[in-house]
């Protein structure tokens, strides 16, 4: 199994000798994406302090912008292992079986989701307007039509709205990947070109009730996606997606200290509305639903900021201290799924004692603990289901869509 640890510190192709060739895995990939899950929990906590320490206060992007970036970029390189060892026949139907096991553990998660919001509202009325809140109030009036809407993904209630956002991106990964192979700058700059249609012209899809916009556009987060995906695509390849010309660090550094001045200063000042919000006018809010060029910008130099600093320190993200991160991030989908309903849980029970600084941070100390816990307990299970002769090593990344998932 190839590793993605190889080709992202150099540019030489990985060998049967080298780490990529003895079945490592790029644990950079599983913590920053498991830090994503642990961010996303707490930003989904109405009222969170904790959640004034989160990426989204320093600047333009968030979690969500990891979440997709590192599914594109998984996706990517999963399906083009797949089909160097297999065809390309074998690993679009090994994407397709992934996109309905992701579409199954949506329609799950809905009516769990469903049936904890109406048992909160029946029993908790601290807050009336709980169900609007969850964006639950269709449903309940008209349900035979709500479960329709939510079987075509147009039905999002809060908190339900990313995974029909990586279903519908996941599905188009295979006609990508067949023009990859032959025009795969082409396709980039294609995808570039619809993100810019959306900004220009407001190209979006439509949700149910009242044909409002999806909370994430695929039309314009599927750019992101792609990127993610062609950086695969080029690991795969044995290339490296990282740009190597030093003059990038300067503007970079330069962007991502504007962005924190500007999103530290909106910060404070929603906490202390007498402190100035620099550029609020001009720059607030930055539109998320449609990815605006401010939001991707400032991403895109994150993400390549952090991926020169860790160059040469991948062994630090295979230690002890990242690794309760690292299981996290190898454990996506069921780790995600679960931080949905704490996050639900933590709002309610917030909602129902009080808001105090030590009620937080037990919910959120709580939230975590279990989502880590759960990530100890399959990766725990994954080594009695594997067994001691299989002669494989633990998290490996096996060419499974796992890796894949958000």
């Amino acid at each position: 199994m190839a590793t993605l640890e190889q080709p992202l510190t150099g540019s030489q192709p990985a060998t049967a000798a080298s780490p990529a060739g003895r079945g490592g895995r790029d644990r950079r990939i599983d913590f920053f994406r498991g830090l994503a899950l642990l961010i996303i929990f707490i930003d989904h906590i109405p009222e969170n302090v904790f959640a004034l320490i989160t990426l989204r206060n320093f600047g333009f992007s968030d979690a969500a912008e990891i979440f997709i970036f590192l599914s594109g970029y998984s996706a990517g390189y999963v399906f083009g292992l797949r089909e160097r060892r297999q065809g390309f026949v074998y690993a679009t139907v090994e994407l397709l079986r992934r996109v309905w096991t992701l579409y199954v553990v949506h329609i799950f998660v809905f009516v769990l989701f469903i049936a904890e919001v109406s048992f909160a509202a029946a029993h908790f009325r601290s807050n009336p307007l709980y169900l609007e809140e969850m964006r639950m109030t269709n449903f309940l009036e008209e349900p035979h039509i709500a479960v329709i809407e939510a079987l075509m993904l147009r039905f999002q209630p809060t908190f339900l709205d990313i995974l029909p956002l990586y279903i519908t991106l996941l599905l188009g990964l295979a006609p990508l990947m067949a023009l990859f192979r032959r025009a795969s700058w082409a396709c980039v700059v294609g995808s570039g070109l619809l993100w810019l249609g959306v900004q220009v012209f407001d190209w979006h899809l439509t949700a149910y009730p009242d044909e409002r916009a999806w909370t994430f556009n695929p039309l314009a987060w599927q750019f992101l996606f792609v990127i993610g995906a062609f950086a695969g695509r080029i690991v795969v390849n044995g290339g490296s997606p990282v740009p190597t010309a030093r003059w990038l660090i300067a503007p970079v550094v330069l962007y991502l200290a504007f962005a924190f001045v500007i999103g530290l200063s909106w910060t404070v000042s929603g906490i202390y509305p007498s402190f100035p919000g620099f550029l609020s006018n001009t720059l607030w809010p930055i539109d998320k639903p449609d990815l605006s060029p401010w939001r991707l910008a400032h991403f895109l130099a994150l993400a390549y900021l952090v991926a020169v600093l860790t160059r040469g320190r991948e062994r630090w993200f295979a230690g002890r201290l990242a690794r309760p991160i690292v299981r996290c991030g190898e454990h996506s989908l069921a780790v995600f799924c679960t931080g949905i309903f704490l996050s639900l849980l933590g709002h309610l029970t917030a909602d129902t004692f009080n808001y105090s600084l030590a009620m937080q941070l037990v919910i959120n100390a709580a939230g975590c603990a279990i989502m880590i816990g759960l990530a100890w307990l399959l990766d725990w299970y994954k080594k009695q289901a594997r067994g001691p002769s299989s002669g494989r090593p633990s998290g490996s990344s096996g060419g499974t869509m796992e890796q894949g998932v958000a």
